[in-house]
C-alpha cells in the first residue's frame, strides 16, 4: 500500500473510530424514567403531561437525551405491583409514579436500594411512608403533593349553598391518600358547621349501591382526590343528578365534567414541578435530600350550566376570583 491510500486508510478508520465514540456518548448521555400511572382519568393525564413538560424545561426530553417507558395500571393495584416491580428490575435512571397506589408500588419494589422514585400528586407522602419528612425525605422518593385545600372548599360549599347542612363523602377504604383527606375534611367540617356523612367502598362495583344510600342522607355530595371515584364520576354524576344533589369536584376537569364547582388543584402544575425535581436528580442530585413540593396554588372554577340547572347564584364577592365552564 502506497503512502497516499495507507493515509485514506488511516482517515477513514479514525472518521469510524470518531463515529463509534460519537454514537457511544450519545447512548451513555441517554437517561432512562419509567413512569407509572395508576389510571387514566383526566387529573393524572394532566400530572404526566406536565411531568414531561417539566423535563423539557430543564432540557431533558423522549426521543433525544431521553428514553421513557410508561404504563397503566388501570386503577388496580394489582396491575401496579406487577408493573413496578418489573421497571425495578430493568433498572432504569429514575422511577416517576403518579397517585399515592403507583407510589406505594413502585416504593415497595424499590425498597432497599438506591434506585430514586418520584412521586407525582401524593396528598400525603410522610402518612404514606414514602418520605420521612417533606424537608427532608431520607429515603429514596421524593415529589410532589396535591394536598386537598379543604377549607377553601368548604367555605365555597357555604357560600354558594348557605342552607346545607350535610355533605356527602364517597371514598375508597384502600387509597391511602383517600384515608388522608378524609380526616382532614371531618376536622375542618366541625370548625364550619357541617355534618359528614360518609361511605366507604372497596370497588367501583359498590358505588352505584353506596350513593343509593348516600343521596338520602345529604345535601351535596363533594369529592376528593380519590381516583376510583375519579375513574367512575359519570356514575356518580349520574345517580346525584337524579337525587337532585349537586356534586362539588376537586379539580377544573371533573367541573367539566358535570360537577358544580371546585377549588381546583393545577394538576399539569403539580406534574411540571415534579418534572423539575426528576431532572435534578438525573443530573446528579440525591432525592434524600429534595425537599417534597407541595403545591398550594389553586383556581375556583364553576360549571355556569350546572349552576343554572340547580338554581344556585354566586356571590358578587367571587366575580373577579372564578373561572366559569360552560
Amino acid at each position: 500500500m502506497n503512502q497516499k491510500n495507507r493515509f485514506r486508510a488511516a482517515f477513514a478508520l479514525g472518521i469510524i473510530s470518531l463515529c463509534f465514540m460519537t454514537s457511544c456518548s450519545k447512548k451513555q448521555d441517554t437517561k432512562t424514567i419509567s413512569i407509572l400511572q395508576f389510571s387514566l382519568h383526566n387529573s393524572l393525564e394532566n400530572c404526566r403531561e406536565g411531568f414531561l413538560k417539566g423535563l423539557k424545561a430543564a432540557g431533558l426530553e423522549n426521543g433525544k437525551n431521553l428514553k421513557i417507558e410508561y404504563s397503566n395500571a388501570e386503577n388496580d393495584m394489582s396491575n401496579a405491583t406487577m408493573l413496578a416491580n418489573s421497571f425495578a428490575s430493568q433498572q432504569p435512571d429514575l422511577i416517576c409514579t403518579i397517585s399515592t397506589p403507583a407510589t406505594k408500588a413502585a416504593f415497595d419494589a424499590t425498597a432497599n436500594t438506591n434506585l430514586p422514585v418520584v412521586f407525582v400528586a401524593v396528598s400525603d407522602p410522610v402518612k404514606s411512608g414514602f418520605v420521612q419528612s417533606k424537608e427532608q425525605p431520607a429515603t429514596n422518593c421524593t415529589g410532589t403533593c396535591d394536598t386537598f385545600t379543604v377549607d377553601k372548599q368548604l367555605t365555597l360549599i357555604h357560600d354558594l349553598m348557605p342552607n346545607a347542612h350535610t355533605i356527602g363523602l364517597l371514598y375508597t377504604q384502600t387509597e391511602s391518600n383517600s384515608l388522608a383527606q378524609l380526616e382532614l375534611l371531618r376536622n375542618e367540617a366541625l370548625n364550619q358547621g357541617f355534618d359528614i356523612e360518609a361511605i366507604g367502598i372497596t370497588n367501583p362495583s359498590e358505588i352505584p349501591r353506596a350513593l343509593d344510600s348516600l343521596v338520602t342522607k345529604c345535601d351535596l355530595i363533594n369529592n376528593f382526590a380519590d381516583n376510583t371515584i375519579a375513574d367512575n364520576l359519570d356514575v356518580i354524576l349520574s345517580k346525584a343528578n337524579a337525587a337532585k344533589i349537586p356534586v362539588f369536584g376537586v379539580d377544573d376537569e371533573q367541573v367539566k365534567q358535570g360537577c358544580i364547582a371546585a377549588v381546583s388543584i393545577n394538576y399539569e402544575l403539580v406534574g411540571m414541578k415534579a418534572g423539575s425535581i426528576a431532572a435534578r436528580i438525573l443530573k446528579g442530585e440525591n432525592p434524600k435530600n429534595i425537599p417534597v413540593d407541595t403545591i398550594t396554588e389553586t383556581t375556583t372554577v364553576a360549571n355556569k350550566a350546572v349552576l343554572e340547572k340547580y338554581g344556585i347564584s354566586v356571590p358578587d364577592t367571587y366575580e373577579d376570583n372564578i373561572d366559569y365552564i360552560k
